[in-house]
Order: structure tokens, then sequence, then C-alpha cells
């Protein structure tokens, strides 16, 4: 499992440049004023691979629990109500989908809830397929308190968590199958029907979480998939989200610092776009010496991991000798968790987007680092 792990973060490093070159390049087709159809046609096709290749990196990320979580204290009653009709509406009209959900129990765990969403729905698409000619889905919700041996059978420590399982009446695994249910890769579909990484992606979301997941299944006779999560006593963290801002028009000077030719260029070209002044620098010893020459760079938006002998964080410290008042934005291949742990960023809370992002999204985030304090210690 590490060593998948480590296959995997390299993969993902590299993927996903080439996927945010794909992305910004596609999308900037699609906004262009050409009326060419079949152009806009094609970069559409483009822009829906390249949010495959997306989501295939972050499933086989999931699986070997190494991608970046948000958690919060979310309250799982709620998360399934709220979700019931998009799942009964996404599952189509052959699949009945029953929600059981202990009212009187205390639901609330500290988990990603994008991501639960994610693995709940996921775990629904399984079941649909399953029951090509239709059938019964039961989405519940309880909790339990594991003791011991319980607990040593699901490899988890002893406490109260709460079981989020889905059952269907499909035509269920063989031990051979159940066996292999959650490898990576590993599906009883053809190739254009699945990439085998739905449960795999579920398993790694749900240790990461310090939980795990539990299969029973048996030929013609269904099967359940239960998420085990450990319960907080903590309130909810949700709140009303708050209406991003929108980029400014040539309100600022961004150094674009990526050692990458085709996504510093593609990035800096859509920064000009949208009216700012920006300049470029393959590596971390080139940038230091343009900020050192030029006091009017109020951003620095760079690449975490750089050949050189600089990377990101180091460029970012002794840019900040130089400039205390410089505004700093990092990206990465790599996912932000596996950056804090290497040592790059010692901390949580530093500005940062991952990639491959959507031209939209990174708008948003060189505004929100341009409208930040700097920071004025590093950790």
């Amino acid at each position: 499992m590490e060593a998948l792990g480590r296959i995997t973060a390299g993969i993902a490093h590299d993927f996903n440049n080439l996927l945010t070159v794909s992305t910004i390049a596609a999308e900037a087709i699609l906004a262009g004023s050409s009326q060419d159809a079949e152009q806009k046609a094609q970069a559409g096709l483009v822009l829906g691979a390249a949010e495959r290749g997306t989501e295939l990196i972050k499933r086989l990320l999931a699986f070997s629990k190494r991608q970046s979580l948000s958690p919060e204290v979310v309250d799982i009653g709620v998360l399934l109500n709220g979700m019931n009709r998009l799942i009964e509406a996404g599952l189509g009209s052959a699949v009945q989908v029953t929600l059981d959900v202990d009212a009187k129990a205390r639901l609330t765990c500290r988990v990603d809830f994008a991501q639960l969403e994610a693995a709940v729905f996921n775990l629904c698409l399984n079941a649909r397929d399953a029951m090509p000619q239709g059938g019964t889905i039961t989405l519940s919700a309880r909790t339990t308190k594991l003791g011991v041996r319980e607990a040593e059978a699901l490899r988890l420590a002893p406490g109260d968590y709460v079981i989020i399982a889905v059952v269907d009446t499909g035509h269920g695994m063989s031990a051979d199958v159940l066996e292999r249910a959650i490898e990576p890769f590993f599906t009883t579909k053809s190739d254009r029907d699945g990439s085998g990484l739905g449960l795999s992606m579920v398993y790694g979301f749900a240790q990461q979480s310090g939980g795990q997941v539990a299969i029973v299944s048996r030929p013609d006779d269904g099967t359940s998939v239960s998420i085990y999560l450990p319960c907080t006593t903590a309130s909810t963290d949700r709140k009303t989200p708050v209406p991003a801002p929108t980029a400014p028009q040539g309100a600022a000077h961004i150094l674009v610092v990526e050692d990458d030719d085709t996504v510093r260029i593609s990035v800096a070209n859509y920064l000009k776009g949208l009216g700012y002044t920006v300049s470029q620098a393959p590596d971390g010893v080139t940038a230091t010496q343009m900020i050192g020459r030029d006091g009017s760079i109020d951003l620095l938006f760079t690449d975490v991991e750089m050949p050189g002998g600089m990377n990101g964080r180091q460029l970012a410290d002794r840019s900040r000798l130089l400039r205390p008042d410089l505004r700093v934005l990092f990206t990465s291949g790599y996912t932000e968790d596996q950056i804090i742990s290497q040592g790059r960023l010692r901390q949580a809370g530093w500005p940062f987007i991952q990639k491959p992002y959507r031209r939209a999204h990174l708008a948003i985030a060189i505004a929100n680092a341009l409208s930040q304090r700097p920071t004025t210690a590093w950790g």
C-alpha cells in the first residue's frame, strides 16, 4: 500500500501538470469569440477528458490514502436526507431508494463533507449496476459501540462509530469477487462502464478518515457495504457559504514561477487576459533575482516542487526577506496534505490551489491571495 501510494503520488504530480494545460487551453477556446462550432465541440471533448482524468487521479489518491481532505463536523443524518432526492434522480425509476436514519442517535463525525457525499453516491451507483432489472437500495445511518473484539475484527480502535450502510437487492458477489472488491482497477464491468476504482476510493477515504469499510455479499442475495466513521460530540461546522470575489482587472503584478514551460505559459497568458501584469520565471533562483530587482511585484504565484536547488517554500522565505509585504500563493500537482507532510509547508493555512484547476478557480484563488494581508510568520 505504501509503495502504491508513492507511485500514485508521483504519477499524480506529472499528470496534474498535463491536465492543467489541457483544461486551461480547452476553456480558452470555449470562452473565445470564434463561431466555429466544430472547434468548440472538440474543445468540449478535451475539457471533458481532462475532467475525467482529474477524477481518475482523485480516486487513485483516495485509494492510496494520499488525497487532500478538509474534515469538518458533519451531521450524517442531515447529509443523507439532503442527498436522497439527488440519489433517486441519479439512479433512475427502476430503483427504489429507502432511507433509514436513526433519528434518536447523534450521527456526527469529523469528515470531509464533499468526499463523503461522493463515497455514498459511488456506493449507490454500484448498487444500481448490480440490479440491472431494478430493485431496492436501503441507505441507512445508525451508531454502534465497538468493543475490543469487534474493533479488532475491523482493525479499528474501540469506541463509538456511525455506520452508513448501502444495501441492495442485486445479484451479489461470489467469494472470489468479494475478496478482490476493493482492489484498484478490479471490476466485473466492461472497460467502458467502469474504472474499478469506485469501491477502492471509498475504502481509501474511510481509512484516511479514521474509519473502515465492511462488505457482506452472497450470490443472488444482494450486497451490503458499510462505512464506519468515528463519532464526535462536537457541533457541526457547516455555515452558509460566502460568495467568492471576482478577479480584479489589471490591479496587480503577478510573478508566475513554474518549471513546466507549458503550464507556466498557459497560466501567464490567462492572467494577462484578466488584465494583470505578469512576469515569468522557470525556477526559484531566477524568481529571487527578479523580485530583488522589481519592487512592483505584488504576488508570487509559485509551484512548490521545483528543480534547481530551491523549492517554492524556500523561494517564498527568501522573497519575503527582500519584500516583507509580498503576497504568496502556492500550487502543486501534489496534494496539499502531501506538501505539508513532506515539510515543504510546515502547517496548513497557506494560500494554496491544487492542480489541475479550472480558470475560474484560479481567478478566485488569485483574487483571494491579493486581498489577504501578507502572512507575518511562516510557522
